[in-house]
């Protein structure tokens, strides 16, 4: 069965390659591309303008759009918790790392590995206990199975992370290219070894407690937000407007992404504002 539907897609790519792109398409991707990016500067100035001033606080505040940054919650720089909350951070820290692997190793490689989602699988369910673990924890004001810890919600973070890249990077990659690859990068034969020396980097970089790799990793966990959101929302947009599979270089689907970044600064400044009008503060949830 394999080996028909690599055929099949060998097929195709021949077929792609035989295709020239039409100069009308090529200007109207151009245009795209200028108005994407005009809404996109104007969007993410009046973020920059409304949010607080100093780039922590900027970074803090795409945190705050999809994280509850409970203090007790979260790993501390001083008195300063990270924009995220320990497993926000990881889960957002896996999935940068599992998105950058898959992109280094094949790029246009669309295809899901078997071994390593069901591996994987394994770390959601950890998390849903984990997660279910400290929730009680809040509510009963002593967690029902074990001693809620940081570090343990930083590694069940991290797993499913690595889960959700290993899920939307193939989702992404079979819709954007056209002439896309049915294996997967996470089954060559290195790729998982380094994904498990990454994710225990990350783990011992959080646990070290040194300021300055804590900086560097808070800012790598909300780039991780933004890269993710980014990939869903170009996906959802080639679909909406129904051009799936039409692009062979990255000049080409430049004004997707854009969109999916435009989309992106949208979802955090929404989310912003209404908690903003809900609270009246920047700060975590006062848990």
């Amino acid at each position: 069965m394999d080996d028909i539907i690599c055929q099949i897609h060998a097929m195709n790519e021949m077929q792609i390659k035989n295709t020239p792109v039409r100069p009308d398409e090529k200007r109207s991707n151009f245009w795209m591309l200028i108005g994407v990016c005009m809404m996109g500067v104007t969007l993410t100035s009046l973020w920059m303008i409304f949010t607080p001033d100093g780039y922590m606080n900027k970074i803090d505040a795409i945190g705050y759009a999809v994280c509850h940054r409970i203090p007790s919650h979260s790993f501390m720089i001083g008195d300063r918790p990270l924009p995220l909350c320990a497993r926000c951070s990881g889960m957002y820290l896996g999935a940068l790392l599992g998105v950058s692997l898959q992109f280094i190793v094949g790029y246009k490689r669309g295809g899901f590995s078997r071994k390593a989602l069901m591996g994987l699988a394994l770390m959601a369910l950890f998390f849903i206990i984990d997660g279910f673990n400290s929730f009680m924890g809040l509510i009963l004001e002593q967690a029902p199975l074990y001693t809620p810890d940081n570090s343990l919600r930083l590694i069940s973070g991290i797993g499913v992370g690595v889960l959700i890249a290993t899920v939307v990077y193939p989702i992404f990659t079979q819709t954007i290219w056209q002439n896309w690859a049915p294996e997967s990068a996470l089954d060559r034969r290195w790729a998982i070894p380094a994904l498990f020396v990454g994710c225990a980097l990350l783990v011992i970089g959080m646990l070290s407690g040194l300021p300055t790799i804590l900086y560097f990793l808070a800012i790598l966990s909300v780039v991780g937000v933004m890269v993710i959101l980014t990939l869903i929302y170009a996906v959802v947009l080639l679909m909406l407007f129904k051009q799936e599979n039409r692009y062979n270089g990255f000049i080409e689907m430049m004004p997707s992404l854009l969109g999916g970044m435009v989309l992106m600064m949208v979802q955090i400044g929404v989310l912003d504002l209404a908690r903003f009008l809900l609270t009246g503060t920047w700060n975590g949830l006062p848990l």
